[in-house]
């Protein structure tokens, strides 16, 4: 290798910090190998084929997100929401700086981006309105808890309150969870199936 290939693979290296060590030793193998057998002399050779260093990098974490989340699903039958969340956000960002994320592939794109904003924005507003109840709830049961030694009936009306509050927040609290999961699984999906046919017309391009 020369110096430019070093110089390129140790900046690839550099943002490979996600991955485990030997995880990156065999990810930095190939791409030595295929610089050496490509014999590129330039930087601006190896940038065209492969992209500059963060964009090679994106790329690289992306498939590895995709590749563990796909080996979750194989186990477990169902994507962990927080690795799925991290698998849809480097997949985004190795498609947003893919040269090939063009017509209809990049109307895809920005499609899921709009659907992740707009679940993301349901969820800080059910996160507002259930915040709100536990508010409510904590105020019910303590004015409820003192009113009951001043006035019974009033008391006991705000301590229902409270109660019921909770009893929403214990009901509600699964039902939102199961149906952010669920939206984020076809996010995922989606975002997935996009990015491999990018892949797919970069290694036809």
């Amino acid at each position: 290798m020369n110096e430019a290939q070093d110089k390129y693979i140790a900046e690839v290296a550099s943002y490979l910090g996600r991955l485990t060590p030997d995880e990156q030793a065999d990810t930095l193998a190939f791409y030595k190998e295929y610089l050496a057998d490509a014999n590129f002399q330039k930087r601006s050779e190896i940038e065209k084929h492969l992209g500059s260093p963060r964009k090679l990098s994106r790329r690289i974490l992306a498939d590895h997100s995709i590749k563990l989340t796909e080996d979750e699903m194989k186990q477990t039958k169902k994507m962990n929401p927080r690795d799925n969340t991290r698998m849809i956000w480097l997949v985004l960002l190795a498609l947003i700086t893919s040269p090939v994320t063009l017509g209809i592939g990049g109307l895809l794109v920005v499609f899921v981006i709009v659907l992740l904003l707009m679940v993301l924005s349901a969820v800080f507003a059910v996160v507002s309105i259930l915040a709100a109840v536990i508010v409510v709830a904590a105020f019910g049961i303590y004015s409820g808890i003192y009113l009951l030694f001043v006035s019974f009936w009033v008391g006991l009306f705000y301590l229902s309150v409270g109660i019921g509050c909770v009893a929403l927040l214990m009901i509600a609290l699964p039902i939102f969870y199961w149906i952010f999961t669920w939206l984020m699984q076809i996010i995922g999906k989606m975002t997935n199936g996009i990015y491999r046919k990018m892949r797919r017309k970069e290694k036809i391009a």
